[in-house]
């Protein structure tokens, strides 16, 4: 049953895109979008992919500015534009960071990101399943004296991403909050620092 319904998920995706490659309305291209990426992230989790899923909650727009502070033993931290509101920034703390990547595809080469059709959006906030970053570095660190396999069963890989790149990390966990100050007070305050 399980290979059934994986090969009429897989037709369907196959003729979502082809759909989508044509479709000239856009309340219908929105529709199909979603459900492509409904597809993909459903195909992925049947098949143990790597695929992203969708962390909702957090409020974006596709171009929000991001500053990223980020160190050894200490959270690393995400602050962002919020749509619509000069007044206040959204922030989001990632708990024991291991590694993380900075820049990236923007949305005009998107379709080159190694997680393109596998549920990745051109901007959000995401978790991927069956990273296979997480397996490359937890391979590497399996080699130290001290490793430990149930730490590694606790750090997840994440993805905040906007129209120009994006924002990736391992880390334990995550925390997010609105704070009642400007982006641009914050860039201020941290380039008066630097």
């Amino acid at each position: 049953m399980l290979e059934q319904n994986e090969s009429s998920l897989a037709a369907e995706l196959q003729e979502i895109r082809a759909e989508l490659a044509v479709c000239q309305e856009l309340a219908r291209y929105r529709e199909l979008d979603a459900r492509r990426l409904w597809l993909e992230r459903r195909l992925g989790e049947l098949r143990h992919q790597e695929h992203a899923v969708v962390l909702n909650g957090l409020p974006l727009a596709s171009g929000f500015r991001y500053l990223v502070l980020t160190g050894y033993f200490v959270p690393t931290v995400v602050v962002f534009d919020l749509p619509k509101d000069d007044s206040n920034v959204g922030k989001v703390v990632f708990e024991h960071c291991v590694e993380s990547r900075f820049g990236g595809l923007n949305d005009e080469v998107f379709e080159a990101h190694a997680l393109y059709g596998r549920g990745l959006d051109t901007y959000g906030f995401f978790q991927v399943h069956h990273s296979s970053w997480k397996a490359e570095l937890r391979a590497g660190m399996a080699t130290h004296r001290q490793f430990s396999a149930d730490y590694w069963e606790t750090i997840h890989h994440y993805i905040l991403r906007n129209k120009e790149g994006e924002f990736a990390c391992l880390a334990r966990g995550f925390s997010w909050s609105i704070e009642s100050t400007s982006m641009d007070e914050v860039l201020r305050r941290f380039t008066n620092v630097c």
